[in-house]
């Protein structure tokens, strides 16, 4: 598989997939994809404990994967949507703390944004999605 910029996602999770639909708008270079990490690219790049526990976000990127609000920012940041001074800041906070701050959204997401969304995604977007 020759893709070096894939975000794996919590395919079940309502959150996640308005974070891919979001990621989907921004993207205008179209430069990520997108698997589940229930799905078949997921078992084939990943080790398993990340697609038996689904509580992370996972971005990989020419082979290396970033997790949690680091997996975030480097996603962000990738996309341009984060103006310098302001990723040099919350990147400068203490990893233990943005990624206490992420499991902390990560353990109530499911009750706050239900479990699927009702995204419908044109057939050019669809080919940003892998198995």
């Amino acid at each position: 598989m020759q893709y070096s910029h894939i975000v794996f996602y919590d395919g079940d999770c309502g959150l996640c997939n308005r974070s891919v639909q979001f990621l989907i708008k921004k993207d205008k270079e179209h430069i990520l994809y997108y698997a589940p990490l229930q799905g078949k690219t997921a078992l084939e790049l990943l080790p398993q404990t990340y697609t038996s526990e689904l509580n992370t976000i996972v971005y990989y990127h020419q082979g290396i994967l970033f997790t949690k609000s680091d997996a975030i920012l480097i996603v962000l940041q990738q996309l341009s949507l984060f103006k310098y001074s302001i990723y040099t800041l919350v990147s400068y906070l203490p990893l233990f703390f943005r990624n206490s701050i992420y499991d902390i959204v990560a353990c109530y997401r499911k009750q706050f944004f239900f479990n699927r969304s009702c995204a419908v995604f044109s057939e050019q977007e669809r080919r940003y999605f892998l198995p």
